[in-house]
């Protein structure tokens, strides 16, 4: 495997009303180099931590930031699968591409 993909918490920044940034984190095996992927989320450190730990039993709107964030994981690694061998640019194109992009064109 080329590659590692995880859901990350960043910590260096933190916004106005105390919730930090949800990120997609990829590194690259090979290169031995990560990239973060904002997901546009955000969250406290406590309920990322116990959305993050599987013997706590979440509920309510962390129930549901919980399922998004492993539907994002779950995509990145089947994206991440299909590519042989892996690169950034490639995952980039697969994962975040606009769905609509080849369809309009602009003259």
């Amino acid at each position: 495997m080329d590659y590692s993909i995880s859901i990350y918490l960043d910590k260096r920044t933190k916004k106005k009303n105390g919730n930090r940034a949800i990120k997609l984190r990829v590194y690259n095996t090979i290169i031995k180099k990560a990239k973060f992927y904002g997901l546009g989320l955000s969250i406290n450190e406590n309920d990322f931590n116990a959305i993050q730990n599987p013997k706590i039993k979440v509920r309510g709107r962390n129930r549901e930031l919980q399922i998004v964030l492993q539907e994002i994981e779950n995509r990145a690694v089947k994206t991440a699968h299909d590519l042989s061998p892996f690169t950034f640019d490639q995952f980039e194109k697969k994962m975040f591409r606009n769905r609509n992009a080849s369809i309009n064109v602009k003259y």
